[in-house]
C-alpha cells in the first residue's frame, strides 16, 4: 500500500458568536481539509485550521505560534508531495522527522498526522480511536469529557452562556481574559464563577496579554475563586517573567505559546 494522491480543499466557517481574545476578535475560522489516497483506494483525512496570523507566505503567524492560512496551504502541498510513492510506515517516519524540516507549520503537520493515522487504522481494520489506544496497550474509550469555551464579552453575556453550557452537561469551563482593564477581567471571572457554582472547574487563557506585574496583580485577586489554571499570562519570549509569575501566583500557571 503506497500513497498515490493528495487533495486539498480550503474552507471558511463563520462563528456563531464572535470570540474575543487578547489579540482581537475572531469571527471566522479558515482552514484546509486534506485527503491522502493509497494505490489500493483507501482515503485518510486530516484538518489543518491554524489561528489567524500574518498572511505573508512562510510567516509564523501573529503570536499564537501557528502558521498563517496561506502558509499552511503551501506547507501542506510541499509535505504531501514528498509523501507520494511512500508506504505508510515510510510516510510516518518522514512525518516524525518533518518537524525539523517544517518547524513553522504545526497545523499542516497535524493534518498529515491525522490522515496517516486514519490510513493506518483502515489497514488494520479498526477505528482510529481503537488503533491509537491499542498502540498504547489500552482499549478505546466510549466517552471523553471535554471543556467548554465561554465566548461572552460582558458579565451578563457570560452568565447567560454559562447557564446554557451547564445545562448541556459541561463541568470544565475556559474564559479568555486580557485586552481589557484588569478590574473588568476580574469582574468577568467573578461573574462566571458565581454562575457556575463552586463545583465546576474554571480555567483562564490570557494569550500573553499581561506584563508580569499586571499578571501578578490579577492572579492575587483570583486566589479565592478556585481557578484551576491560567494559560500564558505573559509574552511567549518572556521566560523570566513567566517564572516570576509562577513563583508569586496563588493560581497554577500553564505555558502555551511559550512552548512553541
Amino acid at each position: 500500500m503506497k500513497l498515490c494522491r493528495a487533495r486539498l480543499f480550503p474552507y471558511r466557517l463563520p462563528l456563531v458568536r464572535r470570540l474575543s481574545t487578547a489579540r482581537g476578535q475572531l469571527r471566522e475560522r479558515r482552514g484546509w481539509l486534506l485527503e491522502l489516497q493509497t494505490d489500493s483506494g483507501e482515503v485518510g483525512r486530516g484538518d489543518a485550521c491554524p489561528f489567524p496570523g500574518d498572511e505573508n507566505p512562510g510567516a509564523p503567524g501573529d503570536g499564537f505560534g501557528m502558521e498563517s492560512f496561506s502558509a499552511c496551504g503551501e506547507g501542506l502541498e510541499v509535505l504531501a508531495a514528498r509523501l507520494m510513492g511512500r508506504g505508510l510506515s515510510e510516510a510516518q517516519a518522514f512525518l516524525d522527522s518533518s518537524e525539523g524540516a517544517a518547524p513553522d507549520a504545526p497545523a499542516a503537520r497535524f493534518a498529515l498526522d491525522c490522515a496517516l493515522s486514519e490510513l493506518a487504522a483502515l489497514s488494520a481494520g479498526s477505528s482510529v480511536a481503537s488503533w491509537l489506544a491499542q498502540a498504547q496497550g489500552h482499549g478505546a474509550r466510549g466517552r471523553l469529557a471535554v471543556s467548554a469555551l465561554v465566548s461572552g464579552g460582558g458579565e451578563e453575556e457570560i452568565v447567560a452562556e454559562a447557564a446554557g453550557l451547564g445545562r448541556a452537561g459541561y463541568q470544565t469551563f475556559k474564559l479568555k481574559v486580557g485586552g481589557r482593564p484588569l478590574d473588568e477581567d476580574l469582574g468577568r471571572v467573578k461573574a462566571l464563577r458565581g454562575a457556575l457554582g463552586p463545583e465546576a472547574k474554571l480555567r483562564l487563557d490570557a494569550n500573553a496579554a499581561y506584563s508580569p506585574g499586571e499578571a501578578c496583580a490579577l492572579l492575587a485577586e483570583l486566589e479565592g475563586l478556585d481557578i484551576e489554571l491560567v494559560e500564558q499570562p505573559v509574552a511567549p519570549g518572556d521566560v523570566e517573567g513567566l517564572a516570576r509569575v509562577r513563583a508569586e501566583s496563588p493560581v497554577p500557571i500553564a505555558a502555551d505559546e511559550a512552548l512553541v
